[in-house]
């Protein structure tokens, strides 16, 4: 079982409210890194996959 709240606080307290965009959750940010290992390619890349299939969405 993953204590899911305890992580996403943990990741949260890394961001401030106050300056740029608000941070994407620890799931959604988990899930792209997998994925980007996974396939072996860049930040840049993973984005536009993730954005253009709904597989991994």
């Amino acid at each position: 079982m993953i204590h899911w709240s305890e992580f996403e606080g943990e990741y949260a307290a890394i961001f401030s409210e106050e300056i740029g965009a608000p941070a994407k959750t620890f799931r959604m940010v988990l899930g792209a890194l997998i994925i980007k290992e996974k396939l072996g390619i860049s930040d840049r890349k993973i984005v536009e996959h993730i954005r253009n299939n709904p597989y991994l969405q």
